[in-house]
């Protein structure tokens, strides 16, 4: 499997339809140079946290849109969205105008209506871009896998539940949406890794290889160490503040 990270200009310096333009660029690149490097541009999937995940599914369903509507420009090294094995999203953000709420109660400042152009946060929100969705767009959409903690404290898992709900009522396939007891923002990225987990390859091979070819493989890997006793981390626990 290769691994192409992604990085993208962040609030201040840019709003979210810069980040989505760097999104955007970082895909063409993908699928113009993936082979060349010996990857597979039929089994390209796209694995977002946190903002990644809110910017990976606004840019898919933005995608989508366009492609529908044939604004899409085309030659050898045009891609569709309908060719990629799927989405990956943890922890993700998919409605800042909930989210905005959920800070306000918080006594956070709302800095959310700044990084977006006009302020409308809702068309920045994957969830309310399906809520217009042109009924094309579900053949063109590749299948979805949510992972979210119910302990999150960034962002309510119900971001994950009512996402998974959007997309399902517009007959785009979620093959998994799965909330995790316990689990806190920054557990798939940073305290499982540390204490010798693999959660998020768990989640992501059974999207590029199949179930049972994931599983194989799964199986065939030598153990991870920890890169800290896990006594430590969970000490650390109660004062992550995600």
């Amino acid at each position: 499997v290769m691994v192409v990270a992604v990085d993208y200009r962040n609030w201040p310096c840019a709003q979210v339809d810069d980040m989505l333009d760097d999104v955007g660029s970082a895909m063409d690149w993908v699928f113009a140079n993936i082979a060349d490097l010996g990857g597979d541009p039929a089994s390209v999937a796209m694995v977002g946290q946190s903002a990644g995940a809110h910017l990976s599914a606004s840019f898919l369903l933005r995608r989508c849109a366009r492609e529908v509507q044939e604004q899409v420009a085309q030659g050898k090294d045009a891609w569709s969205v309908r060719s990629m094995k799927g989405f990956i999203g943890v922890s993700g953000v998919y409605d800042l105008s909930a989210l905005n709420s959920e800070m306000d109660k918080r006594g956070l400042y709302p800095f959310l209506p700044h990084m977006c152009a006009d302020g409308d946060l809702k068309r920045y929100s994957p969830t309310w871009l399906l809520t217009d969705a042109a009924p094309q767009m579900a053949a063109l959409m590749p299948q979805v896998r949510l992972l979210h903690g119910e302990a999150d404290c960034s962002a309510p898992s119900s971001q994950t539940t009512c996402f998974a709900k959007a997309l399902r009522a517009a007959g785009i396939e979620v093959a998994a949406s799965d909330v995790r007891p316990g689990m806190r923002h920054t557990e798939p990225v940073v305290e499982d890794p540390l204490t010798g987990g693999d959660m998020q390859l768990e989640y992501i091979l059974p999207c590029l290889l199949g179930k049972e070819e994931a599983k194989r493989r799964l199986e065939s890997l030598p153990p991870v160490w920890p890169q800290a006793p896990r006594f430590l981390v969970d000490m650390m626990r109660p004062v992550m503040p995600f």
